[in-house]
């Protein structure tokens, strides 16, 4: 009985052992997939080693891209404005329009500074500087400032051109009493001259004048219009005058010189360019021959009260007319009491009556 019994024992013994071992090995086995499935899964979600460079690589070019787009935005934002800001100084300075070249130069430079601005504010979308935002926020602001100075002054320009084709339309109905008989008497300045065989007459109009403004009509930029008459009445040999730039002596002491008709030509339309042909110096008076309305202009709401006399170069002479101003009614009343004297050396009294119906 023992016998049998023992051997009941190694018997359950052995098959316990096995079972113990099934299991292990079971077990062992499960513990193997599980780490080959964590392992598998760990590879799909981490990248390899040059995936991970090169993601890098196209941050860093997309970040240095941004950068350089933002400097550019400020340099061409900066290069324009200055430009549109030199561009108007210089026409203020010489009283003309603004250069389209100089317009269309700034306009293209705030198109850049725009352009490369929005490149880098879509490169902030990937990696964010604090750099590049730095730059937008004064390049961006600067384009938009040069975008309206390029948008004033091209607005200038081409508001010019529809002043000047406007201005010989109403010349044509104006052109009859734009020199009515009393066309010297307004109020203003007025002086008057008769020596060495020559009359010289001066005399200002007010700035909403009709004669002011008929003749500032003309003109690009507005001016202080009067006008200057010279008659040779007693010089056999003509009279050369090389220029009709006067000279003004203030009442302070101070002198002051008109605009040339150079200057007036430059400024002015087609019409001032036959006034500047009319009075190309030299320009030769015989005996008996009269200049009428020769402009003598000076900046804009100048001050005629202060002026006590007014210097004209007659051939090789500089004669001194003094004037005063004066109302509409002293003008007049003077204009009557003395009449211009006729050419003292006139062939005939008929070259005399004649002289008198051309005046």
């Amino acid at each position: 009985m023992s016998s049998e019994h023992q051997h009941q024992h190694r018997r359950r013994h052995a098959s316990e052992s096995s079972g113990h071992a099934e299991g292990r090995a079971q077990r062992g086995n499960r513990r193997g997939a599980d780490g080959e499935s964590a392992a598998s899964s760990e590879s799909l979600a981490r990248p390899t080693a040059g995936q991970s460079a090169h993601h890098r690589r196209s941050v860093s070019r997309s970040a240095s891209a941004g950068r350089q787009a933002a400097a550019l935005c400020v340099f061409s934002a900066f290069l324009g404005l200055g430009l549109a800001l030199l561009g108007e100084a210089v026409a203020r300075v010489n009283q003309t329009a603004v250069s389209p070249a100089v317009n269309l130069f700034a306009g293209a430079l705030t198109l850049v500074a725009v352009g490369a601005g929005a490149y880098a504010q879509a490169s902030q979308l990937r990696l964010w500087s604090r750099r590049v935002r730095k730059r937008l926020l004064i390049g961006l602001p600067v384009a938009v400032l040069t975008g309206l100075v390029v948008a004033a002054n091209w607005i200038g320009v081409t508001a010019q051109p529809a002043h000047v084709a406007a201005e010989p339309a109403p010349s044509a109905p104006t052109a009859g009493p734009a020199q009515p008989d009393g066309a010297l008497c307004k109020a203003g300045w007025y002086g008057e001259l008769q020596q060495d065989g020559v009359w010289l007459v001066l005399t200002s109009f007010p700035d909403d004048a009709f004669e002011a403004k008929i003749f500032g009509r003309g003109l690009l930029k507005q001016v202080s219009y009067a006008t200057l008459s010279i008659i040779n009445t007693g010089n056999t040999t003509p009279l050369v005058l090389r220029t009709f730039q006067v000279t003004l002596h203030l009442a302070t002491g101070e002198e002051v010189q008109s605009y040339s008709l150079q200057q007036l030509t430059a400024w002015g339309t087609d019409r001032m360019a036959e006034i500047g042909k009319r009075l190309a110096a030299p320009y030769s008076l015989p005996l008996g021959g009269m200049i009428p309305d020769v402009p003598v202009c000076l900046e804009q709401g100048f001050d005629w009260a202060r002026v006590s006399a007014v210097t004209v170069n007659v051939g090789q002479r500089a004669l001194t007319l003094r004037g005063r101003m004066m109302s509409a009614a002293e003008k007049l009343s003077l204009l009557q009491q003395s009449p211009p004297p006729p050419p003292t050396n006139a062939p005939s009294a008929r070259a005399a009556e004649t002289w008198y119906k051309n005046l």
